[in-house]
C-alpha cells in the first residue's frame, strides 16, 4: 500500500492541552453554526408567521421561510472571501474569533426579535439582516476551524483530529433537533408560539461564550506565525484573490468537484430524507429513526478519519464513495418501504457511509493548498460547492421525482454526485503522482 502523501509540511509538536483547547473551541463554534441551522429548520415557519404580515397563506409563509433560510447560503461565498482574507493575512485565530461573534450575536438576537405586531415590517427586515450575518459567518467558520485543527494536529494523526471538525456538525444538528423537539413536547402550542421558540436561540449565548473564551486561549500554529513575518509572502497576500485565482484555480476547482458528494449527500441524508419519507414513504417517519441515523453518521466520522491516517484520505474517500454509489438507489427504495425497520436500516446505512466520506474531508482539503492561501482557497471553493450543490439538493431531488414520477431519482442523483467526486479525487491523486515523478 502506498503511504498517504503529506503536503502539509512538518508540524511542530503541540502540547496535548493546547490541542484540546483548539479542538474544543473549534467544535463548539461549528456545533453552534449547525445548531442554529437545525433550530431555524424546526421553527422557521413559526418565526415567519410572527415576523411577516399576518394575512399570509400557508404556502406564502412557507416560501418566505425558505427564502429567509436560503439567504444564509447566498452569503456563504462572501463570508468565505472575507474570513479567508483575514485568516491568510492576519492569522487563523483572528478570523475564527470574528466568525464565532458573527454567528453567536445574530443567533442570540433572533431570540429577542420583536414581532410584526410590535414593530410592523421592521421585524422581517431585522430577521433578514440577522440571517445575512449568520450566513456570512458560515462562510468562514467550518473551513477555518478544520484548517486550525489540522494545522495544530501532530503528523500521522491529522485525519483523526481533523475529523472532529466534521463530527461537530452532527453534534450541532442533533442538539438543535433534540432541544426543538423537547420544547415542543414540554410546552403547549400557545407557549411555544408565544415565547418557547425563543429559548434555544437565547441558550446559544452560553455555548458561544465558552467557545470564544477557549479560542482566546489558543494561538496560530508556529509555522503560520513565521510566515506572517516573511515579506515575500505578505506581498503575495496583498494580491489576494488575483493571486489565488491565477495560481490555484485548478486546486479550487478540484475542491468544488470533490465536495459535490459531500454537499449533495449531507443535505439529502440529514434534511431531505425525513421529508422524502413523510411525502413519498409508506410509513410515518419517527423522530427516533432520524436520531439513530444521525448517531450512525456521527460515529462513522472519527473511524474514517483514523483510517485515513493509515491509508490516505483519497483512498479512503474513494472506497466509501464507491460503496455509496452502490447503495444509494437500494437505500432510497428502502426509505419507501412499508416496513419501518427497513426504513430505519436504510437511513442509518446511508448516514453511516456518508459519515465515512466526511471523516477525511478536513485533512484532505487542508493538504491541497499551501499555508499562505489555504484559508481563502479552502473556504471559497468549499462554500461555492455547498451553495450550488448543497443548498439546491432537496429541491433538485423533488424536481426529479416530479418530472419522472420515479421515487428512486434521489438515489440516482446521489450516486451521480458520488461518481463526479470520485473522478475529482482520481484527478487529485494523478496530479500528485505527476508532481512526485
Amino acid at each position: 500500500m502506498t503511504p498517504p502523501v503529506n503536503t502539509l509540511g512538518h508540524t511542530p509538536t503541540v502540547s496535548s492541552k493546547k490541542l484540546r483547547h483548539v479542538v474544543t473551541s473549534c467544535m463548539i463554534g461549528n456545533a453552534l453554526e449547525w445548531y442554529d441551522f437545525a433550530l431555524y429548520g424546526y421553527f422557521g415557519v413559526m418565526i415567519s408567521r410572527l415576523m411577516f404580515p399576518p394575512d399570509q397563506t400557508p404556502v406564502g409563509l412557507l416560501l418566505k421561510s425558505y427564502a429567509v433560510f436560503f439567504l444564509g447560503f447566498i452569503m456563504r461565498p462572501l463570508g468565505a472571501v472575507l474570513f479567508g482574507y483575514i485568516g491568510d493575512r492576519h492569522g487563523r485565530k483572528k478570523a475564527l474569533m470574528w466568525s464565532i461573534y458573527c454567528m453567536a450575536i445574530p443567533t442570540t438576537l433572533i431570540g429577542l426579535l420583536p414581532t410584526y405586531e410590535q414593530v410592523g415590517p421592521w421585524s422581517a427586515v431585522i430577521l433578514i439582516v440577522l440571517r445575512l450575518f449568520q450566513g456570512l459567518s458560515m462562510g468562514g467558520e467550518f473551513t477555518g476551524s478544520m484548517i486550525f485543527v489540522v494545522e495544530h494536529a501532530p503528523e500521522g494523526k491529522k485525519g483523526l483530529w481533523g475529523s472532529w471538525s466534521s463530527l461537530s456538525v452532527l453534534i450541532g444538528l442533533l442538539l438543535g433537533s433534540v432541544l426543538g423537539m423537547l420544547i415542543d413536547g414540554v410546552l403547549t402550542p400557545d407557549q411555544v408560539q408565544s415565547w418557547g421558540w425563543r429559548l434555544p436561540f437565547l441558550l446559544s449565548f452560553a455555548g458561544s461564550w465558552v467557545g470564544s473564551a477557549l479560542r482566546k486561549l489558543t494561538d496560530d500554529p508556529d509555522q503560520v506565525k513565521g510566515e506572517e513575518k516573511d515579506q515575500h509572502v505578505v506581498h503575495k497576500k496583498s494580491m489576494f484573490l488575483g493571486h489565488l485565482f491565477t495560481h490555484y484555480w485548478k486546486d479550487m476547482l478540484r475542491v468544488v468537484v470533490i465536495d459535490v458528494v459531500v454537499a449533495v449527500g449531507f443535505f439529502l441524508v440529514t434534511i431531505y430524507a425525513m421529508t422524502y419519507v413523510q411525502n413519498y414513504g409508506q410509513v410515518g417517519y419517527h423522530f427516533s429513526a432520524n436520531t439513530l441515523s444521525m448517531l450512525a453518521f456521527a460515529c462513522a466520522i472519527p473511524v474514517s478519519g483514523l483510517l485515513s491516517d493509515r491509508w490516505g484520505a483519497i483512498t479512503v474517500m474513494q472506497r466509501w464513495i464507491f460503496l455509496l454509489c452502490l447503495i444509494s438507489v437500494p437505500c432510497f427504495w428502502g426509505l419507501n418501504s412499508e416496513i419501518f425497520g427497513v426504513v430505519l436500516v436504510s437511513h442509518c446505512l446511508l448516514s453511516a457511509v456518508m459519515g465515512c466520506i466526511f471523516g477525511p474531508v478536513p485533512s484532505l482539503m487542508v493538504s491541497i493548498f499551501p499555508r499562505q492561501v489555504r484559508y481563502s482557497g479552502v473556504s471559497i471553493a468549499h462554500n461555492i460547492s455547498m451553495a450550488i450543490f448543497g443548498g439546491s439538493a432537496p429541491e433538485v431531488a423533488t424536481y426529479l421525482i416530479d418530472r419522472t414520477s420515479n421515487f428512486l431519482m434521489p438515489g440516482i442523483f446521489l450516486a451521480t454526485a458520488g461518481v463526479i467526486s470520485w473522478y475529482g479525487l482520481a484527478n487529485l491523486k494523478r496530479s500528485r503522482t505527476e508532481k512526485m515523478a
